[in-house]
């Protein structure tokens, strides 16, 4: 009975480099990037609550703007302080929207200054 209990742990433990999971390769092509047009309606700590600029009944859209890449106008890197309520900006992201409220942007990559809401 000890004999058979060896027996199948000895080939449990072989088996598992065959069975065992594979490492994701790295793929090679560039993941496409997606962008919004937002306007920003709040500030709060290191988040940002927005708005679409074009549509009027959008709903409240949230990102995290600490630790993202932040760009004027003029393509100069400027801070998270920069972002307040009534500035227009281009968010790219990986395409993917959390569904919970406020929807969160997913992997956000930059943020980008358009300009001023009048």
């Amino acid at each position: 009975m000890r004999r058979r209990g060896w027996i199948c742990i000895v080939l449990s433990v072989a088996m598992i480099p065959l069975f065992g999971c594979k490492k994701p390769e790295p793929s090679n092509e560039a993941r496409e990037k997606t962008h919004i047009e937002l306007e920003i309606v709040e500030r709060s700590d290191q988040f940002c609550y927005a708005v679409a600029n074009e549509d009027d009944d959008s709903p409240v859209y949230a990102f995290v703007a600490a630790g993202q890449p932040i760009f004027d106008e003029e393509g100069q890197s400027v801070t998270g302080t920069a972002l307040e309520p009534g500035i227009l900006v281009r968010l790219e992201y990986d395409g993917y929207i959390l569904d919970s409220t406020p929807c969160l942007f997913s992997n956000v990559s930059e943020v980008r200054i358009i300009g001023r809401k009048t």
